[in-house]
């Protein structure tokens, strides 16, 4: 995993719209040194994605690998918990309700509903009494079917009152 790790690495630093020579110009670059644009695009450009590619991985996989020793289940995943399923509810109920001009709080939106679908999993998991790993798994598999379908009501009532909308425009521009 760290041999795939240093090649991803280096494909990301070195692969990019402008093709830079994997020399001493990109190893300048990286030390620090080097001038020119091809320095200027490996630090400002390809260094700093290709880091953030690298932690972002590395902190879902610690994010699942902690999932599943939680509920010591190999199967423990975000889209059977009903986590991916609330976030996504979040976000097209943001999308639908705020429009294009919220776009700042639609990942907010998101994330708000994951973490409400984490706890509402949690809950129904506990209505038994005592909470199992299965009650869990088939609480957040619920709540995902639940979420999809109001994920298909919103995509259908906003597109049909999107229609609706552009009907009632164009009855407007013809009757002025």
């Amino acid at each position: 995993m760290a041999a795939a790790l240093a090649f991803s690495v280096a494909a990301g630093i070195l692969v990019g719209a402008v093709g830079i020579a994997p020399g001493g110009d990109v190893i300048a670059a990286l030390l620090g040194g080097g001038d020119g644009p091809s320095a200027t695009i490996v630090r400002e450009l390809r260094l700093p994605r290709v880091v953030a590619a690298a932690l972002v991985g590395g902190a879902l996989a610690v994010a699942g690998a902690l999932l599943q020793g939680l509920l010591r289940n190999p199967l423990a995943d975000p889209y059977v918990t009903g986590t991916s399923a609330g976030g996504a509810l979040g976000a097209v109920a943001a999308i639908a309700f705020l429009g294009p001009g919220g776009g700042a709080l639609i990942p907010v939106c998101a994330f708000a509903r994951a973490l409400l679908a984490v706890m509402l999993t949690w809950r129904l998991a506990r209505i038994g009494g005592r909470t199992t790993v299965l009650a869990v798994l088939l609480a957040g598999i619920a709540l995902s079917a639940f979420a999809g379908s109001l994920i298909t009501v919103l995509l259908v009532a906003s597109d049909r009152l999107a229609l609706r909308l552009r009907a009632v425009v164009d009855v407007l521009v013809s009757a002025a």
